[in-house]
């Protein structure tokens, strides 16, 4: 029997290991997602994409909010690490810019 290779990942546009700055989370958030789109035979599972989000969150409070995402997941009973979807809106709410309005405002009077 003749086994077939599995889906080959395309190693392109790779995001940034994540520190916690706000006013990038979203920008890296996107490349993540733009990331697993584009590698969605190897990371098919919920899992694979939280394990590999996760996977670039490795300094400063990104990887406290990462550690402490893991330790969750591993004391339930059953390990769990919910939906990408659910690991996506935490995450936005953990790394939201509060001072969006008045960082627009800014923006648009130096232009």
């Amino acid at each position: 029997m003749i086994s077939q290779p599995g889906p080959v990942e395309l190693c392109i546009g790779a995001p940034e290991v994540f520190d916690r700055s706000y006013e990038t989370a979203t920008q890296w958030l996107n490349s993540v997602k733009f990331y697993l789109a584009g590698n969605e035979e190897v990371y098919n599972t919920d899992a694979k994409k939280i394990a590999f989000t996760l996977s670039y969150m490795t300094k400063g409070a990104a990887l406290i909010w990462a550690t402490t995402f893991r330790q969750r997941a591993f004391a339930e009973t059953t390990t769990t690490m919910g939906t990408f979807a659910s690991l996506s809106t935490q995450f936005k709410t953990s790394f939201k810019h509060h001072n969006v309005k008045s960082n627009a405002i800014a923006w648009l009077s130096t232009k």
